[in-house]
């Protein structure tokens, strides 16, 4: 039996903030980190762009305050819209962020583009096809004069949200969350973002690069790629390596391979400048010979032979009494109502409690 209790205290659904206070362990790794680390890995706080004027060809106007307010805006169109904003002047670049939701499948994919006014004539930034979901952003270059931006969107019945404009320059508050279907499914930028506001105080943004199906090593030959893609990213969340226990378990199937995959994945992103988290394995109970329970037949023996042991050796920040301070092992073993019928994946609430283990569990050490 793991030793580990780091979400025991933790309510998925309390609204006050002092029951995650009160769990000790947590605690101690963050007061551990805050003379050693904590001034190299918390972000800013304050990094949202005010636009100077803003404007939609589109009924829905709600974005316009949202953005004027310093949060984050969403906008619903039929056919296009298109959103203009002006950008003050400034030696740093902008990040303007968004996410397409489609509430049908039978809605085609929409497609955008993005361009900025000099002058009189429009110079193109990027465009974009369909795209499998999550934040997307546009990078605005430096700008010497106060420049418009524009974001145009086609397709039918448009659902835009998480509609954001922030200032790049260092220590900016950007997450990269890399993994397969759990992470995928569940590390959301709008739940992180709640959650780490409620906790923190801080306004960070989730670009989730997850892919179903991935295993460490198919991570590990694309997180080069991944990395090239988001070098704005300062934190990389991973959780890996389901697939793998899944296909060679009971331990200690392929537990060595395991380990070297993983110590690959973690070094990249060292060695890229970036902070790595790498998680605990989550619970798995799995409904087929060897069943579990009893947890030796699971991810148990993993957690605590290679995760632990990793985390605390090369990211000891996320480490504490030599268990791993983000820890959907122990949350998911002691919630199966949040795990879908086939004791792996979490459901719907399991997939927002994800998003908020992360925040809290992490948050207390980065923030």
């Amino acid at each position: 039996m793991s030793l580990c209790r780091n979400t025991r205290l933790l309510d998925a659904h309390a609204n006050d903030a002092r029951l995650f206070r009160a769990n000790a362990v947590v605690l101690v790794a963050a007061s551990l980190c805050l003379g050693a680390c904590g001034a190299s890995l918390s972000p800013r706080a304050q990094w949202r762009i005010i636009p100077g004027h803003v404007s939609v060809d589109a009924d829905d106007e709600t974005v316009l305050q949202a953005l004027e307010d310093g949060i984050d805006g969403k906008l619903s169109a039929t056919g296009s819209a298109a959103l203009e904003i002006e950008l003050p002047a400034s030696e740093r670049s902008a990040m303007l962020t968004f996410t397409r939701h489609r509430r049908s499948r039978k809605t085609p994919n929409s497609s955008w583009s993005a361009r900025s006014r000099r002058g009189r004539r429009w110079v193109e930034f990027a465009a974009g096809g369909s795209f499998r979901g999550g934040l997307e952003r546009v990078i605005i270059p430096p700008r010497e004069v106060p420049t418009v931006v524009e974001l145009r969107v086609q397709g039918r019945n448009l659902h835009l949200r998480d509609i954001g404009l922030y200032e790049l320059g260092g220590r900016d508050d950007i997450w990269l969350a890399v993994g397969a279907s759990i992470q995928e499914g569940g590390f959301t930028h709008s739940v992180f973002k709640q959650a780490v506001r409620e906790e923190h105080g801080y306004d960070p943004v989730v670009f989730n690069r997850a892919v179903s199906g991935w295993t460490a090593g198919k991570l590990r030959k694309r997180l080069p790629g991944l990395l090239a893609e988001h070098p704005e990213a300062r934190y990389v969340a991973i959780h890996i390596g389901g697939n793998d226990v899944s296909s060679q378990r009971p331990y200690p199937g392929g537990a060595r391979r395991l380990e070297r995959k993983l110590r690959d994945i973690v070094q990249l992103v060292e060695d890229s400048g970036r902070v790595p988290i790498l998680a605990r394995l989550s619970y798995r109970a799995y409904p087929k010979p060897p069943l579990v329970p009893p947890e030796a037949n699971g991810s148990l023996p993993y957690v605590e032979a290679v995760y632990d042991p990793l985390i605390e050796e090369m990211t000891p920040a996320f480490s504490t009494w030599g268990c791993g301070v983000v820890d959907p092992y122990s949350w998911y073993r002691d919630h199966p109502d949040e795990l879908s019928a086939d004791g792996i994946h979490p459901n719907r609430e399991g997939r927002r409690s994800w998003a908020r283990l992360w925040a809290r569990q992490a948050g207390d050490v980065v923030y």
